[in-house]
């Protein structure tokens, strides 16, 4: 099965029954799902889009427990009724690596060129 439109339905009730929302790829928090028909702590199916994965976490904010759905799910197992926020993605679709917290440090030549490089290690 594939959702309605969009690229996650989520259900209140097993078995993709009772009130459904339909999500398109993002983030959407605690106050986005109880805005929603839906709610906080209470999708206990989902369908997933072909293309697509949705992570489901326990906390807002995207936090606490977690576990990746890349198929439909006519049940949660222990993370049913208790999700309160997600995310949504295109299958395959890496995340950039965070930017190095390692300073940057610029060298010059003689001739007034400017080389930026890395700090590998910590000098002493």
């Amino acid at each position: 099965m594939s959702p309605a439109s969009g690229a996650v339905q989520i259900f209140l009730d097993r078995d993709f029954k009772g009130a459904s929302a339909t999500l398109d790829e993002g983030s959407y928090d605690v106050n986005h799902l109880q805005a929603g028909a839906v709610g906080n702590d209470a999708i206990s199916s989902l369908k997933v889009a072909d293309g697509y994965e949705v992570t489901v976490y326990k906390d807002a904010g995207l936090k606490g427990d977690s576990k990746t759905f890349t198929a439909d799910a006519a049940a949660l197992g222990e993370f049913s009724d208790t999700i309160s926020s997600l995310k949504v993605t295109k299958k395959g679709v890496v995340a950039p690596a965070p930017r190095s917290s390692v300073p940057r440090i610029q060298f010059r030549y003689p001739d007034g060129a400017l080389v930026p490089q890395d700090i590998i290690a910590p000098l002493g």
